[in-house]
């Protein structure tokens, strides 16, 4: 059950935070800065001058602070030290004396300057593992509270989750979704990396505190008596924080405004819903929380609108009991209330701070989806999806709309046709679905992703890939043993399989191969994909085609989506090395539009093994083929 499910969040916050926090401390240094100080002094004062003077080199600092392998140089240095306090002083000037102090000391001086890079990398490391802590409290402290979790704390997760290990994360976000949606993984948002997207301009809302937070509470209770509510009702059941803030941003006008149109519609928050048990609950305390969110965010035109448009879908409850107990029929508002976004317009929230008017980050809730919620119905309604069986799909229905249209590109583009995406429409909540279906192809099972979409709600670097190219190579298993009737098998579900993951699983050439290019690739193949016209006039994607496309004895194509490179032995008969010809042509196509000119091995070389799992053998192999037909380009 859900208590159940924020258990066992709450179980893998603590251990996930106990093991940051040991990261952080070994991260830490805390004698770095000393050493760092004598490397200055070491600097300024030996790196420049003939005139070695030795007597403040801490010889006993350095054989504490320096590993073994500075043994002789320290030995070395000692040496002239104490020379110094004897007859052999006079010496220290010597020029091929003075030349052995130096390389000595340039030798440890090189080594404390990597140390110091090192050093500052870790600090941005530790950073981010104390910005990953910092969320980790707060959504513990929510789930502590028993505040109710939504969309936009899954979004927030994504980021100051990044560092962690794929495995903790990936535990973090199916918990997480266990209690939200079910174990589908959200979307990510992506907005800044989506180009040539009309987004509606956002509206900037000022917030002005109210200043007495008794008498606000009293006027509000004056407007729900008018519409025969009460207050405390709903009141009672936010946390004490949500209360406090409520009473301070809230806009009784707002609140009487909302109650008005509500009541247009008939819909009172007295009314009470029947469950499948024939239990009934009101939706003024059952709803509180997401009523909260629509009083604060939402406007009586918004809300009037999107009513408007669910009146006309017909989206109706037939099971609502009236306060008198009378059963009626009517607008389902408890379902649309499920993600109250469905009523706020996508907006920037403000407030004061002294003089100075700043973002409001917190409130995230703030973000609406009321317009991304009607294009969606419709898009979907074109489908033949039911608009009332789409409403009961949440998360899918709040998506911004933009990202709908990019994926449906990438469906196009891969030849994902409606039966299949229709058939669960929890694909939509991937994050790179592109990625995902490249893996599936490369491995073979372009099949099996077509039969369960629901799987492109995995990421590309899930260790299930790993696993299953593992238990083909390594472990000897079948692709029937893996696969089998479409159900992938539990071995490769379990983290535990093979007793590995991508950090100590196979030893694949994406852990390990990076070039110039692999930044710039990296974001193009991560971005949502929204243009479907590919460019094959470039001649080195004719060369692609041509050489590695297979084809039967009369020249046809069989496999137009994998481009194939031949194949390697092992335990069980052969391994297809096969690369994705989508994704080249998808990332070619973005570096294209770049003016990016494939004039040298290395970018080709990135785009091709992007994200794929191959060894260094098989790398080596499709470097070979490919520098041979870049050649037979070049002499032309």
């Amino acid at each position: 059950n859900n208590m159940d499910n924020q258990k066992e969040l709450l179980r893998i916050i603590d251990e996930t935070i106990n093991t940051i926090s040991t990261k952080i401390s070994s991260l830490e240094h805390k004698d770095f800065l000393e050493i760092y100080k004598w490397m200055i002094k070491v600097r300024d004062n030996y790196g420049k001058s003939d005139n070695i003077t030795m007597v403040d080199l801490n010889i006993d600092f350095l054989r504490k602070k320096l590993p073994d392998s500075f043994k002789s140089n320290i030995d070395a240095l000692a040496f002239y030290t104490a020379a110094q306090s004897t007859t052999y002083s006079k010496k220290i000037s010597n020029p091929e004396v003075v030349k052995d102090i130096k390389q000595n000391i340039s030798v440890i001086f090189d080594y404390l300057k990597e140390l110091y890079k090192k050093y500052k990398e870790d600090q941005i490391i530790s950073t981010k593992y104390k910005e990953a802590i910092e969320y980790l409290n707060r959504l513990k402290e929510k789930l502590l509270s028993k505040e109710e979790l939504d969309e936009h704390d899954i979004e927030e997760i994504y980021k100051p989750l990044e560092i962690l290990d794929t495995k903790t994360r990936n535990e973090i976000l199916i918990a997480f979704g266990e209690i939200l949606i079910n174990t589908e993984e959200p979307v990510k948002e992506e907005k800044d990396t989506i180009s040539d997207v009309n987004e509606e301009q956002e509206e900037v809302e000022e917030i002005i505190e109210n200043e007495n937070p008794e008498e606000i509470k009293e006027e509000l209770i004056k407007i729900f008596n008018e519409y025969g509510l009460i207050f405390n009702e709903f009141f009672d059941k936010l946390s004490k924080q949500e209360q406090e803030d409520f009473l301070k941003e809230i806009r009784p006008k707002n609140v009487e405004n909302l109650l008005e149109v509500l009541k247009e519609f008939n819909i009172s928050l007295n009314d009470a819903y029947i469950d499948e048990d024939g239990n009934g609950y009101r939706l003024i305390d059952s709803k509180a929380k997401q009523l909260r969110k629509v009083f604060l965010y939402s406007k009586k035109d918004v809300l009037r609108r999107v009513l408007t448009y669910i009146d006309g879908e017909k989206i109706y409850n037939y099971r609502i009991l009236d306060a008198s107990g009378y059963i009626k029929q009517g607008i389902d508002f408890d379902l649309l209330l499920e993600m109250p976004s469905r009523f706020i317009e996508r907006k920037r929230r403000y407030k004061r701070k002294g003089n100075m008017i700043i973002e409001i980050n917190a409130d995230s809730e703030s973000t609406g989806a009321s317009n991304d919620f009607i294009k969606n119905i419709e898009l979907f309604k074109s489908f033949g999806v039911d608009p009332k069986e789409f409403c009961k799909l949440s998360t899918v229905s709040v998506i911004p709309h933009y990202k709908i249209q990019a994926t449906l590109s990438v469906f196009k583009l891969y030849k994902v046709e409606e039966p299949v995406f229709l058939k669960s429409l929890s694909c939509f909540l991937g994050i790179h679905q592109a990625e995902v279906l490249d893996m599936f192809i490369e491995l073979g099972q372009f099949s099996y992703i077509l039969k369960n979409p629901s799987r492109m709600t995995f990421q590309a670097d899930d260790p299930l890939f790993y696993r299953y190219v593992y238990g083909i190579k390594q472990a000897g298993m079948s692709r029937d043993e893996l696969v089998k009737n479409n159900r992938l098998k539990g071995v490769l579900l379990n983290k535990d399989s093979f007793g590995i993951n991508n950090e100590n699983g196979p030893k694949m050439i994406r852990q390990k191969k990076k070039s110039e290019f692999s930044e710039l690739i990296e974001t193009i193949s991560s971005s949502f994909f929204n243009d479907t016209v590919l460019s094959r006039q470039n001649d080195i994607i004719q060369l692609l085609d041509d050489n590695f496309l297979a084809k039967d004895i009369n020249g046809v194509v069989l496999y137009p989506e994998v481009y194939n490179f031949g194949s390697i032995d092992i335990p069980t008969g052969k391994w297809d090395i096969n690369i994705s010809r989508l994704k080249v042509l998808r990332i070619c196509n973005e570096l294209i539009k770049r003016q990016i000119k494939f004039d040298n091995i290395g970018i080709l070389m990135a785009v091709v093994t992007h994200n794929s799992l191959i060894t260094e053998e098989e790398y080596n192999i499709i470097y070979t083929q490919i520098s041979g037909i870049m050649k037979r380009r070049n002499t032309k």
